[in-house]
């Protein structure tokens, strides 16, 4: 049974999967892992990469293939079908376009983490990525540090790549009513996490996050030049 399950969501990301799975396959640890990522009925040549590294890699390797969008439903559809198929005791995220730098990341995530049962939640710092390029890091403090629940809400999700968090899988399945009202996933989730227990950071960077990639989340709607999306995002009744 794997200690960590790697959940990797993944949506016409034909150019960067492999990226993702080969940051996911260096890990080296001290405890087994497996690898779930879903194809959410991409159209391009993503499903056929993937199948590529499910045959070298079966042990591992735990992919699913949608053949009908679930993102688009709206309906808590993919939620429910990473949520039933993830074994381990904790997880790491990171999606299709992202991809992990470092082979100690995982060991020095959950090891804190077995070593701190009252840390919900952490994360690392990682390098924005454009077109092969490093634009920038988002590194808040060179200090290894506990950040608050306040702050956690103030980085208004940029505080906190996706592609660098780790939690426990326990926590995956309370749904506060600001979760199922948000269009997204992350910021919310980091604010629940942060309310159940300890959020802890490292400066080390770990990661790479893309941006400028149409296929993204905030390619679409953040970058993608549609201001009522925008608007709309960022609105709370």
């Amino acid at each position: 049974t794997p200690l960590v399950t790697i959940r990797c969501m993944t949506y016409n990301h034909e150019k960067y999967i492999a990226d993702a799975l080969d940051g996911f396959l260096m890990q080296d640890t001290d405890f087994p892992f497996e690898i779930l990522v879903h194809d959410d009925a991409s159209t391009d040549g993503t499903a056929d990469i993937i199948r590529e590294y499910e045959r070298k890699y079966p042990h591992i390797m735990k992919p699913v293939y949608e053949t009908e969008n679930q993102y688009s439903k709206h309906d808590g559809s993919l939620g429910r079908a990473v949520n039933g198929l993830t074994r381990g005791k904790y997880i790491a995220i990171c999606e299709g376009d992202d991809f992990w730098t470092s082979p100690n990341k995982l060991q020095l995530q959950i090891g804190y983490m077995l070593n701190n049962p009252d840390c919900s939640m952490c994360f690392h710092a990682v390098n924005y990525y454009n077109n092969g390029t490093v634009v920038r890091n988002d590194l808040i403090t060179n200090e290894e540090c506990d950040l608050t629940v306040e702050q956690m809400v103030e980085g208004a999700g940029d505080l906190c790549a996706t592609a660098s968090l780790c939690y426990k899988t326990e926590y995956s399945l309370i749904k506060p009513k600001y979760r199922l009202m948000a269009d997204v996933g992350d910021y919310p989730l980091q604010i629940m996490l942060a309310t159940l227990g300890r959020v802890h950071y490292f400066p080390q960077i770990m990661g790479c996050y893309r941006v400028g990639n149409a296929n993204s989340w905030s390619g679409r709607v953040l970058f993608g030049g549609d201001k009522e999306k925008e608007i709309k995002h960022w609105y709370i009744e």
